[in-house]
């Protein structure tokens, strides 16, 4: 088995992010890179050099509109869309997939082989005051750890410095087995809900990411084009004040023992 290298599977996530965004454009759906990948489009033009995932944004109302679509027919040209709310994966999001290519990451326990994606995450209404917004990641923060509890594997939990809290972990990870990911999933996606994005003044990601970092006000989530290798690609036209606030600093790069990737081999599915 020869598994691809890092430049391979950027390559192919680059495949898929081209078809998503003709498909999102065909359909008048908005999007803005998000994460990493806005901050490789602004500090790199493309990749963070030793990144291998792509982050999009997507406001709520096209959010919904994007499920509708895809519950159709779950296709975007050649690649699968997934998401537990299309009934065909377990993830709280939407998921392009190619199938072509297998993933895997030795910290998950369940449906440890995946196929390769990129994420599409919805930017949801957050309140204005302070303390609502805390309060609503605290719950979101709550039900993603007993999400990634149920997915980790025993192995990974108890490798820690607390060798107490790895054993509570397991403990909790055993009970969640009764738990199907589809609550968990549900549970995540209503209280990203909570508050309306048509209604609020501020928006951000809350289902997935980077927390009360990603609020900002709702006036400035416009669009900006960027250059994403050889694509032109549309991100947060407030870019700075965005990336400023997840990464501080964002223009220096991090030190080699920072520049993680999500940690997983990839090869070509030759069924």
């Amino acid at each position: 088995m020869k598994y691809l290298k890092l430049e391979e599977i950027q390559q192919e996530e680059k495949n898929i992010l081209k078809e998503t965004i003709a498909f999102l454009t065909k359909n008048n759906i908005p999007y803005a890179m998000c994460g990493g990948t806005l901050l490789g489009a602004v500090r790199h033009q493309g990749f963070i050099p030793w990144d291998d995932d792509i982050d999009i944004f997507v406001p709520r109302p096209d959010y919904e509109k994007l499920i509708s679509l895809l519950k159709k027919n779950q296709r975007v040209a050649g690649y699968k869309a997934t998401g537990s709310m299309l009934k065909n994966s377990y993830h709280p999001f939407i998921k392009i997939t190619n199938e072509k290519i297998l993933t895997y990451n030795d910290r998950m326990g369940n449906n440890k082989q995946m196929n390769l994606w990129i994420d599409i995450f919805p930017i949801d209404g957050l309140p204005k005051e302070k303390e609502k917004t805390e309060k609503l990641y605290q719950k979101v923060k709550y039900v993603r750890n007993l999400y990634m509890l149920k997915t980790y594997k025993y192995g990974y939990l108890l490798k820690t410095n607390n060798i107490i809290k790895g054993i509570v972990k397991g403990i909790v990870k055993t009970f969640l087995v009764l738990l199907p990911y589809s609550i968990l999933s549900k549970r995540l996606d209503d209280l990203s809900k909570t508050y309306s994005y048509e209604e609020e003044e501020y928006v951000g990601g809350v289902l997935w990411g980077y927390g009360p970092k990603e609020k900002m006000p709702k006036k400035d989530v416009l669009w900006k084009e960027f250059d994403f290798c050889d694509l032109k690609v549309m991100g947060l036209k407030n870019y700075h004040q965005y990336l400023t606030n997840l990464y501080g600093d964002y223009m220096k790069l991090p030190p080699e023992e920072k520049r993680k990737t999500h940690e997983f081999i990839a090869w070509r599915n030759e069924r």
